[in-house]
């Protein structure tokens, strides 16, 4: 997400809780396109074969090679992370607000 939409916003949208409507997605980068649902199946064709038209080999590279930093940060960080994020989540500080908003977020669906 950060390095789609940048640090601030995704500063943001992490710290706020942040839910992006269609139209705030597509203006800040985060989707590429917005369509009615009557047209996703011909739009997603027509985007596949866009891509399908790159050599996979050569599609895979790409990917690898732009995400191997973080990849590689992530897999270093694994176990420092899961700890960190295990002790955070189970302080009774965190617990409260995040229980009242799952239950806000629970009534925001109905």
């Amino acid at each position: 997400m950060q390095s789609t939409i940048g640090n601030r916003e995704t500063e943001l949208a992490l710290q706020l809780g942040r839910l992006y409507t269609t139209p705030e997605a597509k203006a800040i980068g985060l989707i590429d396109k917005a369509v009615d649902q009557a047209d996703v199946a011909a739009v997603a064709a027509d985007q596949m074969d866009k891509w399908l038209i790159i050599p996979e080999e050569a599609r895979r590279l790409t990917k690898q090679q732009m995400r191997q930093k973080t990849l590689e940060r992530l897999v270093e960080r694994r176990e420092e992370d899961v700890n960190y994020t295990v002790t955070f989540l189970m302080k009774e500080s965190i617990q409260k607000p995040l229980g009242a908003y799952l239950e806000k977020l629970k009534k925001r669906k109905t």
